[in-house]
């Protein structure tokens, strides 16, 4: 099998070829190249296939809670949530992450959507491929490669090529976050040490991310022997770091292949061996179908053939057969006006004008509703001057007609604190108190009536 490795960045595509287990770049095409492109798959031998690695920076994770359904309707749920995230969900997949310990038979799960916001950077690519009919097997993220093929289970993994420095954050085991700094190319990268601040930017960040505090654990693939001679222990400890480094030669690369900062021939090895599953679902060209719909169409066209066959070895039963079609259509017509004659008898559905007028005048109620912001912002500040030593984290509220539901999220909130704040609140409405969670945070949510709520004074 003839099979050859794209790259795609933000500098245009690289055609790689393994040769002796080593990948050997074959061509290379600026990003105005797309018809050379177009030209150069179609006088590719008959039978090759193309596996495309996608090194971009456009790359987006979200991470969901949404209800545990089944069947149709959990993929009808997922499909809306795709089309909401991304602009073009081929581009794009949703992997379920596994429950955390308190979380297992909740009646919800986690679901990470991860995909490109800007499916354009390689849709030219991507048709030229298509143009000349060529077999694309896959089609994987940087990111979703790096989370699955570097062992790292937890942390931050940094990488070099020559679109720049990719900072990917790994939880449990799957991509959560992928950033791409262009100033920072594997070859300028090993000429200073600045990078330094855009890791300890995203570990800052990344922190958030997976709901902690402490920083991650970073690692650079690279061998330490080819830093820039200005980066010392005590310049990344500056920037509160603390570093590891992963050889590519224990990764899986030859010795003589990692010797600088590009990670471009040990991506290209992983993407070698990698499951077609683990990227985005590639389209079909026009007229070609996929390897089970092939299979499909090949079983039918054998029943088929088998079919006519026995046919012809019975064609003294035709007569019978004919008589036996029309008797059956015969009751089958019976059957169908009978169908009808029971749907005729049945009345319609009773619907007075006074029930429709009711019905609209009620849905224009509850769309006119609305939540008085401005005095839901004078109680609950008056509250937290009662409670002076908590912090807000967070407000919010949901209109839930004809009442709306206030939630406030406290840190450092002592008892007498909860207590004065409800106090304050009580007078909304019923409200409940979630103290002493894990994270240092209290929750305080209070129901109240949207009439109740703009005519009370705190």
């Amino acid at each position: 099998m003839n099979r050859l490795l794209l790259r795609i960045d933000s500098l245009g595509l690289e055609a790689w070829q393994m040769h002796s287990h080593r990948p050997e770049c074959a061509e290379c095409f600026a990003p105005h190249q797309t018809t050379d492109f177009a030209r150069w798959v179609a006088a590719r031998p008959r039978g090759s296939h193309f596996r495309v690695l996608v090194d971009l920076g456009e790359e987006a994770h979200e991470t969901e809670v949404l209800p545990r359904v089944r069947g149709a309707d959990r993929r009808a749920l997922i499909a809306r949530r795709l089309a909401q995230w991304f602009p073009q969900p081929i581009w794009a997949r949703a992997d379920t992450l596994p429950d955390k310990p308190r979380q297992r038979g909740a009646a919800t799960e986690r679901v990470l959507f991860s995909g490109l916001t800007r499916p354009e950077r390689i849709a030219p690519w991507i048709d030229a491929l298509q143009s000349a009919r060529a077999r694309i097997e896959c089609t994987i993220p940087a990111s979703a490669l790096l989370a699955a093929c570097s062992g790292l289970a937890d942390g931050l993994l940094v990488s070099f090529s020559r679109a720049g420095m990719r900072v990917t954050l790994i939880a449990e085991g799957r991509a959560r976050l992928s950033r791409l700094v262009e100033d920072y190319p594997s070859g300028a990268a090993a000429q200073n040490a600045e990078w330094l601040l855009e890791i300890a930017r995203t570990a800052r960040y990344a922190s958030t991310v997976v709901g902690g505090t402490a920083q991650p654990l970073v690692s650079i693939i690279a061998p330490e022997a080819v830093l820039p001679p200005l980066f010392t222990s005590s310049s990344a400890a500056a920037y509160g770091l603390e570093l590891h480094w992963l050889d590519p030669v224990s990764l899986g690369i030859a010795a003589t292949e990692g010797q600088d900062l590009d990670c471009t021939r040990l991506l290209l090895h992983w993407l070698d061996k990698a499951s077609p599953r683990l990227g985005w679902q590639t389209p079909m060209p026009p007229g070609c179908m996929s390897g089970p719909r092939r299979l499909l169409v090949g079983a039918s066209a054998a029943l088929c053939v088998a079919g006519m066959a026995a046919a012809m070895l019975n064609w003294q039963n035709a007569s019978r057969l004919t008589q036996a079609r029309t008797a059956l259509e015969a009751s089958l017509s019976a059957k169908r006006a009978l169908v009808a004659r029971i749907e005729a008898s049945i009345p319609p559905l009773p619907a007075t004008a006074d029930l429709i007028q009711a019905s609209v005048e009620q849905f224009e109620q509850s769309a006119h509703l609305r939540v008085p912001t401005l005095a839901l912002l004078e109680h609950v500040s008056h509250a937290l001057e009662d409670g002076s030593s908590a912090s807000l984290d967070s407000l919010s509220w949901a209109l839930e007609a004809p009442d709306a539901l206030i939630t406030l999220t406290l840190m450092h909130a002592a008892p007498r604190d909860l207590e004065a704040i409800a106090l304050r609140l009580e007078r909304l409405g019923p409200l409940e108190i979630e103290s002493g969670r894990p994270d240092g945070r209290s929750v305080i949510s209070v129901r109240t009536a949207l009439d109740t709520l703009g005519r009370e004074r705190p």
